[in-house]
């Protein structure tokens, strides 16, 4: 038999039971809040206060994302030493398509001269 209080207060009850037991202990939230607050709770620092706590943890979980990001971020140095390799390689293949203009004017100069000297003295006959 069941009493009033059971009946009165089992559907809350049971509610409220079904709140915390659906939440999975083994989920990565979870487990990284349980595994920091290990890491911040120790036997020296016992007496530390549950709002402490809170904010320590949030202090390490926020810091590590933090520098996640920002190590994913390349430094000024970097950036300057890859602007100065770009410039270089452009420099390169511009001295390189220079050299080659230079040479194509310069055929283009020699033809010019041959074809001026075969008008002006004849076809060359080689003995």
């Amino acid at each position: 038999p069941k009493t009033l209080l059971e009946d009165a207060f089992s559907s809350g009850l049971a509610n409220l039971a079904l709140r915390f037991l659906n939440a999975t202990a083994n989920s990565v939230a979870s487990e990284q809040a349980f595994s920091i607050q290990n890491l911040q709770i120790t036997k020296i620092r016992n007496r530390l206060t549950i709002e402490h706590a809170d904010k320590l943890n949030f202090i390490y979980i926020n810091s590590r994302a933090l520098n996640e990001i920002m190590s994913n971020q390349p430094n000024t140095e970097e950036i300057a030493v890859l602007e100065i390799e770009a410039e270089n390689d452009f420099i390169d293949t511009w001295k390189i398509s220079r050299s080659v203009m230079d040479l194509e004017y310069n055929d283009r100069e020699e033809k010019i001269e041959e074809s001026q000297v075969s008008d002006v003295a004849g076809p060359l006959i080689l003995i």
